[in-house]
Parts: structure tokens; sequence; C-alpha cells
């Protein structure tokens, strides 16, 4: 057995270190957001920019380009407190735009 062979770690032994505690390492109601964002920062900006992730109220956001990433990051106050207000709770504390959106955005 190969070296990296003996460091991989069983799917189930992983799975269960995630569910020892009995919580999520997630909170499941943050996958919302995916749900309710073009409709909090309307159908223009979603077209250049998605949620990424979110982590400990850390929302990562992919955009198009560094001149909608500028301008996204001047309404970052806004669109939080717009997300928090849709998904009922502080679920979102702060908003990261990075450039990274893969797929096609259209004018």
């Amino acid at each position: 057995m190969s070296k990296d062979e003996k460091s991989l770690t069983a799917l189930k032994d992983v799975l269960s270190s995630l569910f020892s505690s009995g919580e999520l390492p997630f909170n499941p109601e943050d996958a919302k957001i995916w749900k309710i964002w073009e409709e909090v920062v309307g159908v223009g900006i979603s077209k250049h920019a998605r949620p990424s992730w979110i982590k400990d109220g850390i929302l990562r956001v992919n955009v198009s380009d560094p001149i909608w990433c500028q301008e996204l990051q001047y309404s970052e106050n806004e669109i939080r407190q717009r997300l928090n207000r849709q998904l009922g709770r502080n679920a979102v504390v702060s908003i990261e735009f990075r450039l990274g959106l893969r797929y096609g955005a259209t004018d």
C-alpha cells in the first residue's frame, strides 16, 4: 500500500466525525439564500453575482468582473440587511465579493 492509500479515510468515518456532536457543521436554513438571492439583489445583479458558500455568517459571492465586484462592495451593507430581513434572522454577518463567476453573464 502506498503512503497516499494509507492516509485515506473512509467516508463513513468522515461522516461519523461530522455528525458525532449531533449538530450539522452548517445551518440548513442558510440554503434559502440561493432561493431568495435574485429577489433580494434583482435580476440585473444576479446575472453577474451568485452566492458561492456561507460559513460562520460570512457569505462568499462570486462576481463576473472587477467593475461589478467594486459596485457590489459599496452595496454590501444594504444587500446583507435585505438578505437577513428575508431570512428573518441575522444569518449573514458580512459578504465577501470575489472574482470568479464561471458561467456566462448576459446583459
